[in-house]
């Protein structure tokens, strides 16, 4: 038996889900589960989670996210492509005999 290895979980269970039956969340260290304050602040939290990660559109918007930095890496690396050729240009130029 390891000691110090306690871990404090957080179970929702529903029946309205047709994918998920249960889901378990692992708390961090130092949470305070004892008031009913805080336990109805982890269920909001929990539910905040699921909900953002059940959403259509959260799979959408990492698509879109990840398509816009590609972009914008490509437009930086042909910025710096032809400011590069400008400038080795410039100086061939400026050493012609």
């Amino acid at each position: 038996m390891l000691k110090g290895a306690q871990k404090r979980m957080v179970v929702l269970r529903t029946a309205s889900s047709t994918m998920f039956e249960t889901a378990y969340f692992v708390l961090r260290d130092g949470t305070d589960e004892g008031t009913s304050v805080a336990h109805r602040s982890m269920l909001e939290e929990a539910n905040r989670i699921l909900a953002e990660s059940l959403s259509p559109h959260a799979h959408a918007n990492a698509k879109k996210n990840k398509r816009a930095a590609r972009r914008r890496a490509l437009l930086v690396f042909s910025l710096g492509f032809v400011v590069g050729a400008f400038v080795c240009i410039a100086l061939f130029l400026a050493f012609l005999p």
